[in-house]
Parts: C-alpha cells; structure tokens; sequence
C-alpha cells in the first residue's frame, strides 16, 4: 500500500479544518458534525452489506468509533459537564456551547431574545 505525499496533505488539511470549525463553532460546527454522523452512518451499514476490503475497512473505521462510545458510556454522565476528563469531551463540550444558543421569551409580552455571548 502506498500513500501519497496528496494523500498526507488532505488528511492533515482536512484534521485542521475539522478542529478549526470545532474552535469556532456556528455553522461551520454544524456542518462538520453532520458529515461526520453521515459518514459514520454510511460506513456502519457498509460494515454490514459490504464484502472484501470495502468491509474490512469499514469495519476498521467503526471499531474506533464503538470503543470511544463505550469509553464515553462507561465514565458516565458527569463527562458532559464543564468538568470532563476525556480530551474529546472537553473539545465536544466547547463545539456544544458554541452551536447552542438560549432564547428568552418574556411570558406576558410574547417578545423573544436570544441570550448574549
């Protein structure tokens, strides 16, 4: 098997682009989070349809993503607070707060705001 110096470059490319949308958050946040639930979607059901090296790889791609899953259950509820241990967590929580947005709604005039950053 050999890689190109392309292939290198992509990958690192697309890591960085990754992480930078996880910094910033917003839309660029939301659509990185997507793909990657698309992505994973599609690989879980190749993993189960596919045959040869098309699923040899998508199974190779699923694994990590299981053991992290299981990590994450296993450490419990509390890695989802501001107080996470995991490296990913904390990377996750950030992403969260910087989609998420609170609206206020005042109860007798109906009149809604969204909450300051």
């Amino acid at each position: 098997m050999q890689i190109s110096i392309r292939t290198v470059i992509s990958v690192v490319a697309l890591i960085a682009l990754a992480f930078a949308a996880i910094m910033q958050g917003g839309i660029a946040a939301s659509i990185y989070v997507g793909v990657f639930c698309l992505v994973s979607t599609l690989t879980a059901i190749s993993a189960l349809i596919a045959v040869g090296r098309l699923r040899a790889m998508a199974i190779g791609c699923i694994v990590p993503i299981v053991i992290y899953l299981a990590a994450i259950t296993s450490i419990g509820a509390y890695e989802f607070t501001s107080s996470a241990t995991l490296p990913t967590s904390r990377i996750s929580n950030r992403l969260f707060d910087s989609i998420s947005r609170s609206i206020y709604t005042d109860m007798m005039t109906g009149s809604s705001r969204a909450s300051p950053l």
